[in-house]
């Protein structure tokens, strides 16, 4: 019973506290209820406004993705970039141990926020190309003129992302070497890049020739290998769906391999 009358006792008086609140302040309360019908007629007015969230998190949601793909792509050549030059610059090659981890060690303790701002200039410049073919696509039937204006600027962004994208690797590479920040590294990299351009260019065509050629070979070789353990098989009315994931399957797990050979011979 005392524990009932304490009770009792406590909510009567936040009671006569909540009453008085709500006596005091009946002008104000009156007020929030007119703001509240008044934003009631905005929303019946503009029933749209409440899809505008989903609208925002379609957006953010997107550059999340574009920018943490960009973050795991930049580590996978930080550490691949961190365990070649270990190995390269060191004379006795008996004495590596563990090249691969300590790249790792490397880029989780010191490259991490060089990786992430890198990243997060390319998930820029993406979402900005992303948003510049949302607004070509609503302006449908326009002038010319405004077709023509976002077609340069969709260019322009399309060859500024993929110049942030190979400044972006070679920066990586220069963070793996030296252990520079981002900026420097970026610096360096550019530095490099137009010092050497007929280089670079010549020598990057003819590999990315090469290892695009080796990943053609190994689709085919899957799909041939494909068609002629299912050649026979009566049950399978269309052969060409299976050969054709089969393939584009075996590409993307070519392309996930052979860049680890494109970043080695760009260190």
């Amino acid at each position: 019973m005392t524990y009932l009358m304490t009770a009792a006792i406590i909510v009567s008086i936040i009671s006569v506290i909540l009453v008085l609140v709500l006596l005091f302040m009946r002008k104000r309360i009156a007020l929030v209820i007119r703001l509240f019908n008044e934003a009631g007629k905005a929303v019946h007015a503009m029933p749209l406004i409440i899809l505008q969230p989903l609208v925002f998190s379609r957006w953010w949601n997107l550059f999340m993705i574009t920018w943490m793909t960009q973050f795991v792509l930049g580590c996978q050549h930080l550490i691949v970039a961190g365990a070649v030059s270990i190995w390269f610059f060191t004379r006795d090659k008996r004495k590596i141990e563990f090249p691969i981890a300590l790249s790792y060690a490397r880029l989780l303790r010191y490259h991490l926020g060089s990786i992430a701002f890198g990243s997060l200039i390319v998930a820029i410049v993406k979402m900005i190309r992303y948003i510049l073919n949302t607004v070509q696509k609503r302006l449908g039937g326009t002038n010319v003129i405004c077709k023509g204006l976002a077609y340069c600027c969709q260019c322009f962004i399309w060859c500024l992302e993929k110049f942030l994208i190979f400044l972006n690797r070679n920066a990586y590479i220069e963070i793996a070497i030296h252990g520079y920040g981002f900026c420097k590294s970026a610096k360096k990299a550019f530095n490099v890049i137009v010092n050497n351009a007929l280089r670079l260019a010549a020598i990057n065509s003819i590999g990315d020739f090469v290892l695009f050629l080796a990943k053609i070979s190994i689709v085919v070789l899957t799909v041939f290998i494909g068609h002629e353990l299912i050649k026979n098989k009566n049950d399978i009315h269309h052969i060409w769906v299976p050969l054709t994931l089969g393939g584009i399957f075996a590409y993307f797990v070519a392309h996930c391999f052979i860049s680890v050979y494109e970043v080695t011979t760009k260190c």
